[in-house]
C-alpha cells in the first residue's frame, strides 16, 4: 500500500472537465467529498486551484516535486504543451490520460503561481482566465460541444499562469504608449463576423432558425465580455495568441 496516497491524488484530481453548469456542480461535489475523506485535516493540506477548491496535503506536493522536477518554480520557464510532453515522469497511470494532463496543467498553474506572486497578480490572474473562458465558451457552443473544449477548461489556468509570467519578464514588450482602441475593435469586429460565417455555414448539426439566433445571441454576449475585459495591449494580445493557437 506504499503508493496509495499517490493513486488518492489521482482520484482527487479527477472531475476536470465541465461542458456544463450541472456537471461542474455534481463534480465539486463529488470531489469535496472525497477531500473530506482523504484530509480531513486541513491543516497539512495546500489549496491547489481556488476555481476548483482542489487541496492536496504537503506530503503529495513534495512527491509530485520530486518526481516532476520540470514543475520546479525556479526553472519555470517553457509553456505548459511543451512542459507537459517533456516532462520528466511518463508515467502514464499519472499524467498520461486526457484527464490526467488536465491535472498537470493545473498542478503547473499552482507551482508558477508561486512564483509569480498570487496577491500581486490576482486581478491579471483572473482577468485573463475569463478571457480564455469566454473563448473557448464561444467555441464550444459553436462546436456543439465536445471533449476537447471540457478540458480546456482546466487547461486554462496553465495558460494564464505562464501568459503572466511572460508579462513578468517582459514588461517593455506588453506596455504601448498608443491608444489600442483600434486594434481591439477590429479584433471583437473579427470575431463577430467569425460567429456569424460560422453559424450560417454550419447546417448539418439541425439547428433550427430560432436556434442559430439564439446561439449567435449568446456568442456575441461573450464577445461583449471580452470587448470589456480587453483593456490594454497585454489582454489583447494574450487573447489573439490564446484563440489562434487553440481553435
Amino acid at each position: 500500500m506504499k503508493n496509495l496516497p499517490y493513486l488518492l491524488l489521482l482520484i482527487l484530481l479527477s472531475a476536470c472537465t465541465h461542458p456544463s453548469t450541472k456537471e461542474k456542480e455534481n463534480a465539486k461535489v463529488a470531489t469535496t467529498v472525497q477531500k473530506d475523506t482523504i484530509m480531513p485535516d486541513d491543516k497539512d493540506s495546500v489549496l491547489i486551484d481556488t476555481y476548483e477548491n482542489y487541496k492536496l496535503s504537503k506530503g503529495d506536493l513534495k512527491k509530485l516535486l520530486k518526481e516532476n522536477p520540470e514543475l520546479n518554480r525556479d526553472r519555470f520557464l517553457q509553456h505548459p504543451d511543451i512542459t507537459y510532453y517533456s516532462r520528466t515522469n511518463k508515467n502514464t497511470l499519472v499524467f498520461g490520460s486526457e484527464v490526467g494532463q488536465d491535472n498537470y496543467y493545473v498542478i503547473y498553474a499552482y507551482f508558477l503561481k508561486l512564483k509569480n506572486g498570487e496577491k500581486e497578480y490576482r486581478r491579471q490572474r483572473k482577468t485573463l482566465i475569463e478571457i480564455y473562458q469566454d473563448i473557448n465558451s464561444i467555441y464550444w457552443k459553436l462546436g456543439g460541444g465536445g471533449t476537447y473544449f471540457g478540458h480546456q477548461y482546466s487547461r486554462i489556468l496553465g495558460y494564464a499562469e505562464y501568459s503572466i509570467w511572460r508579462e513578468k519578464n517582459n514588461k517593455d514588450y506588453f506596455i504601448k504608449e498608443y491608444d489600442i482602441f483600434k486594434q481591439k475593435a477590429l479584433y471583437i469586429a473579427a470575431f463577430r463576423q467569425h460567429i456569424i460565417d460560422e453559424i450560417a455555414a454550419n447546417n448539418t448539426n439541425g439547428l433550427t432558425p430560432d436556434d442559430k439566433r439564439k446561439l449567435r445571441n449568446t456568442s456575441f454576449e461573450r464577445v461583449n465580455e471580452l470587448d470589456q475585459l480587453i483593456s490594454n495591449y497585454f489582454y489583447l494580445k494574450m487573447a489573439q495568441e490564446f484563440q489562434y493557437s487553440n481553435y
